[in-house]
């Protein structure tokens, strides 16, 4: 008889495993959002929707708790729940790449009023007195 493979976290009642899984999914929420805002730009993530944070942004984290749940019911870590999960957390991941160049690329440009601005030229027409006046 074929002995049955055992998993480190099978042999924990399904009740302790959870909080851990609670706790791996609030680390992965500051990781996600700091890795995304290092690489692709707090700027770029200011200018972007709340939803598209809060669903690729929530789904990365789930995502990546689901690979550690798949690579720890079995005994072998990759199978093809673990590399489905990261399939989907790779989809994910360069959806955030997307929608942050899109944002990189559409950001609103700073244009300076030409109105607004005030200068100091010389005046041509004054070479006597004062040789400075103010223009606009």
């Amino acid at each position: 008889m074929a002995e049955q493979e055992i998993s480190p976290l099978s042999v924990l009642p399904r009740r302790l495993v959870r909080p851990f899984y609670a706790l791996e999914f609030l680390v992965a929420i500051i990781a996600v959002f700091s890795v995304w805002s290092q690489v692709g730009g707090q700027g770029h993530l200011d200018l972007m929707p709340w939803y598209w944070k809060l669903s690729l942004g929530a789904g990365c984290a789930i995502a990546i708790v689901k690979v550690t749940a798949a690579a720890s019911e079995r005994d072998r870590p990759w199978h093809s729940r673990t590399l489905k999960w990261m399939a989907i957390l790779l989809v994910l991941v360069l959806g955030c790449g997307l929608i942050t160049y899109y944002y990189h690329l559409y950001e609103p440009q700073n244009e300076e009023d030409e109105q607004g601005v005030t200068s100091l030229r010389p005046s041509v027409a004054d070479y006597g007195g004062e040789g400075w006046s103010m223009r606009s």
